[in-house]
């Protein structure tokens, strides 16, 4: 697979930088394209309907999505304590894979799962996707 997957580090080094003055624009960037490609995984997936406690991998990437549009905007109104808040709070109760063994873990699940279906992605969207349904799946198991 080759595709950017966010982890627990990365939230935590957007952070860091979001605390140096002189690499704040760096962070937003990284910021930027960590919600383009949530907002794109939203926007292919399935509608964020479901019942209540029924998962929804939709509805936990809006999520995702609002939380960084919303440190975005704490950015552009100058409140870094706000957006650094967020990101701790993200860090710490996001889901997102802790760390590459996580991703390994799921990973090898989902190559399972594709082979005994014989149903392989159509692009890097649709496989980050699929990696975003079982890590989730994966989660809610755990």
């Amino acid at each position: 697979m080759g595709f950017f997957i966010v982890i627990k580090e990365h939230i935590r080094k957007i952070r860091q930088k979001l605390m140096n003055h002189d690499r704040r624009a760096e962070a937003q960037e990284d910021l930027r394209q960590i919600l383009k490609i949530k907002d794109t995984l939203f926007w292919r997936g399935d509608s964020p309907g479901g019942c209540a406690g029924v998962f929804s991998l939709s509805g936990e990437l809006l999520r995702q999505v609002e939380l960084i549009e919303n440190i975005l905007h704490d950015l552009a109104r100058k409140d870094n304590d706000g957006a650094i808040s967020k990101m701790v709070w993200h860090e710490e109760n996001g889901v997102i894979p802790k760390d590459e063994s996580e991703i390994e873990i799921v990973k090898e699940k989902m190559i399972k799962e594709r082979n005994r279906n014989s149903s392989f992605p159509q692009d890097q969207v649709e496989e980050l996707m699929e990696f975003e349904e079982y890590f989730n799946s994966y989660k809610n198991i755990s």
